[in-house]
């Protein structure tokens, strides 16, 4: 994979699925490694018989999940999953250039719905402030897949961003 020249900033992201009782989090990196057909994840064998016009709309497998972290609740509490390493290109933004110099979040959930749960917003801002830290950049530097693609409402119509930047300049 690619590596990462400078690290510019934090894009944020949700999964656009239930977040529940089940891992979502194997399931986010299966789908990114899998051969897609208009969302849907076709076999190998399926994407060799199909003709030429319907293999050119496919989404070819991705070497790995296309964020760094993932935040999902497990077992009770949220946990900050790993993806990629940092140090690798992401897979989530082509626009600007963003998958080359961000460290993309996501957090498991559906948040075009409903806000994400209080909790989950404390281990994101617990990671936020870990990444500032190491990589020395302000709040300035965190956005949405939404401002650089607004054609998205990722990472949801009802996410706090002000809040969460609030939140991490405490």
């Amino acid at each position: 994979m690619p590596y990462r020249t400078s690290t510019q900033g934090v894009v944020l992201h949700h999964s656009l699925t239930k977040d529940g009782t089940v891992a979502n989090w194997g399931a986010i990196r299966d789908y990114h490694m899998s051969i897609r057909l208009d969302g849907a994840t076709i076999t190998p064998a399926a994407y060799k018989k199909l003709p030429a016009t319907e293999k050119a709309r496919c989404v070819m497998p991705w070497k790995d999940i296309g964020y760094h972290y993932g935040i999902e609740l497990i077992d009770g509490h949220y946990e900050i999953l790993l993806g990629r390493p940092e140090s690798e290109v992401a897979a989530a933004v082509k626009e600007q250039r963003f998958n080359d110099t961000r460290i993309h979040v996501c957090l498991v959930g559906n948040f075009d719905e409903a806000p994400p749960p209080p909790k989950q917003l404390d281990a994101l801002v617990r990671l936020l402030k870990d990444i500032l830290a190491r990589y020395r950049f302000g709040t300035r530097n965190i956005t949405t897949h939404h401002a650089v693609a607004p054609y998205k409402t990722c990472p949801g119509l009802q996410f706090p961003l002000d809040e969460v930047i609030r939140r991490v300049q405490e």
